[in-house]
């Protein structure tokens, strides 16, 4: 009987190390602990965004009505390291309808080889006004396209590209676009229009809308909008257009290249004052102008 005890007994010490020593093993990192020495090591695809009742938790690139992410790199605080931008899209539906939904775009940088989120100030409150479509980041800026419909979920109305710099707090919406170095850009921008203004290039739209053209709407800015690549060689009309449901009229122009204002018109304030005096003017085109761009 003792001889057997002692056989138990040695198994069990022989045993006991080996609990002992899995109990000790370290846990695995989690999304939350781990370092980073690039932004680009982050996967994206597998991240949680937002806090609270706005968390979107994503795993393999999907996440509730969210299917389809994207991620753009570049520095945009002017530290000389890349930030990522991430841009959440997908399509919510009721029965056989659907209308695009869109999360972010969030901006995050590295603090101590932890991915943090940089404040989005004057993004968060421009995206209120619709949905993004897109992001890009170009010359240290975010543009991002948005999409808005004034109406709820009815037809798109209005297309806008705004631009966001980084002030080392905050985005703020950048009104002039800066020197784009040897790259030429064209750029145009609808704002302060009362009831709405129009464009059209060499008299085709940039993008659809009921008329076949640009157009923003009351008091609307409709963001900087790059017509670059929609230009021919040679001579370039575009043509604005002030249109006036009833009273009195305002408007804001502007065409610029390569972050220089080449042609500018202003005049009274959306909803305050109008043009010449507050004056009232017929329904209809109230103002026309046209200005040539030779590429």
């Amino acid at each position: 009987m003792k001889g057997s005890l002692n056989v138990v007994t040695i198994l069990f010490l022989i045993a006991l190390p080996a609990v002992s020593y899995a109990q000790r093993k370290p846990p695995t990192p989690t999304l939350s602990n781990r370092t980073y020495t690039n932004i680009r090591q982050v996967d994206f695809r597998n991240f949680d965004y937002g806090s609270g009742k706005n968390l979107i938790r994503i795993r393999r690139g999907r996440g509730g009505v969210m299917s389809d992410i994207k991620v753009i790199y570049g520095d945009v605080t002017g530290d000389t390291e890349e930030e990522a931008v991430v841009l959440l899209s997908g399509v919510e539906r009721s029965g056989s309808f659907g209308w695009p939904v869109s999360a972010g775009p969030y901006v995050y940088t590295l603090i101590n080889g932890h991915p943090k989120k940089l404040e989005e100030g004057d993004m968060e409150s421009e995206k209120i006004q619709g949905t993004v479509v897109e992001a890009t980041i170009s010359r240290a800026l975010i543009f991002v396209r948005f999409v808005i419909s004034p109406n709820g979920r009815d037809m798109e109305q209005t297309r806008g590209l705004r631009a966001f710099s980084w002030s080392g707090l905050t985005f703020e919406k950048v009104d002039s676009l800066p020197p784009n170095g040897t790259e030429t850009r064209y750029f145009f921008r609808l704002f302060n229009c009362n009831d709405s203004c129009s464009a059209f290039v060499n008299g085709n739209n940039v993008f659809v809308n009921a008329e076949g053209g640009f157009e923003t709407n009351f008091g609307e800015d409709g963001g900087w909008i790059d017509i670059t690549e929609i230009l021919q060689a040679g001579r370039n009309q575009i043509k604005f257009t002030v249109n006036n449901g009833s009273g009195a009229i305002a408007y804001g122009i502007q065409v610029t290249k390569n972050g220089s204002i080449l042609y500018e018109k202003t005049c009274g304030r959306a909803g305050q004052v109008g043009c010449e005096n507050n004056r009232v003017f017929p329904k209809g085109i109230a103002r026309e102008f046209t200005y040539t761009i030779i590429k």
